[in-house]
């Protein structure tokens, strides 16, 4: 049998500073300066499930919590970015179809419920560029979700995006 050590001492991690670039930096600065003037994910559209919980429609026992608001909009609407970024990822999953998120910084915006998209991790993105096309669900409405985040707290984007 192999003799055994006695257990080295864990290292102390480091800490280090992981502040922003300073592109990034300000960036972070004016999206948040933006709040309340952001546009819309979509052309045209209207708020059909706000942020945070509440109730399923049918089985009112059970609650649900929707992390970002539902835009319901036209069949085959555009989506677009809410803001100057970069895409950080692009992913499908099962039931909420294609998924972008974008980085500004401090600052993510993530898109769901597309059934295409047009870019790829990696891309700039403009603020109104087009990233997709809203997908349509079984009862025939097309809704895109959008959300807002700051690290890794969840914003309402109904207080982001413009009256």
């Amino acid at each position: 049998p192999a003799a055994t050590s006695p257990a080295a001492p864990k290292p102390t991690p480091k800490n280090y500073n992981y502040s922003l670039t300073p592109e990034a930096n300000a960036l972070s600065n004016s999206f948040e300066s933006n709040r309340g003037r952001l546009p819309w994910p979509v052309e045209k559209g209207f708020v059909s499930q706000g942020f945070g919980k509440y109730h399923h429609a049918i089985a009112t026992k059970v609650e649900l919590e929707n992390y970002g608001i539902d835009i319901s909009t036209n069949h085959g609407a555009t989506a677009r970015a809410i803001f100057d970024g970069e895409v950080a990822r692009v992913f499908y999953i099962p039931g909420r179809n294609w998924n972008v998120m974008i980085t500004h910084g401090n600052y993510y915006t993530l898109y769901s419920m597309l059934e295409s998209v047009t870019v790829k991790a990696g891309d700039k993105v403009n603020i109104k560029q087009q990233i997709g096309k809203v997908s349509m669900n079984e009862e025939g409405e097309s809704i895109i979700n959008l959300q807002i985040w700051k690290g890794t707290t969840r914003q309402n984007p109904e207080t982001w995006i413009a009256r």
